[in-house]
């Protein structure tokens, strides 16, 4: 069974990435608490689901911190378990915010938004760096569901920031032609850099 674990900072889009998931035939839930994550594996199991995904954020911090064993232990099931991490800079999380007029979901009674921003940061540092981090901050939502979300092969190539180890000379120049700074633009091959 291919398990997918979606988590980011609140106003990245997880949850246009899971509902664009779902349209490609994953079973989806959002927002599990990790402690349930084995069940709902077993779960879809039994239903024959060869596809799940999962969305977990900081408001469920309790059961966070024991993901990395839970991902271990699907993995020892023979399930494939991709984690992905949906990230943002707080410019354009404010600036979401701001457009749907929602309340953070960290936010207390008075607290500035970008306070609760870099609240959210602090609990989820360690799940950024185990997962495959993507940067939305300059996609927009048809530019996130259009990328590589419709087939979940493709998100090994989806990367932001994290440049693998060339395997071949080929590989090397195109690492070399982006800048680590450039989020995933998905209908890209080529972006010219002028200085």
């Amino acid at each position: 069974m291919r398990l997918v674990l979606l988590s980011g900072v609140s106003g990245s889009g997880k949850s246009v990435a899971l509902k664009a998931l779902e349209d490609a035939g994953f079973f989806c839930v959002d927002n599990l608490p990790a402690d349930l994550i084995g069940a709902l594996a077993d779960y879809a199991m039994s239903r024959g689901e060869p596809r799940v995904a999962i969305s977990a954020d900081a408001r469920s911090r309790e059961s966070l911190g024991r993901l990395p064993d839970i991902v271990a232990k699907e993995r020892a099931r023979g399930n494939d378990v991709r984690v992905i991490f949906l990230d943002a800079n707080d410019e354009s999380l404010v600036r979401r915010f701001s457009e749907t007029r929602r309340p953070h979901p960290l936010a207390r009674d008075g607290q500035a938004l970008p306070d609760a921003i870099a609240e959210e940061r602090g609990v989820l540092a360690w799940l950024a760096e185990i997962g495959q981090r993507i940067d939305t901050s300059i996609l927009t939502p048809a530019q996130l569901r259009g990328s590589a979300w419709a087939d979940c092969e493709t998100m090994e190539s989806a990367t932001a920031r994290h440049v693998p180890t060339p395997r071949s000379a080929e590989d090397a120049i195109l690492m070399l032609g982006y800048s680590p700074e450039l989020p995933v633009l998905p209908a890209s091959c080529l972006v010219p850099k002028a200085r």
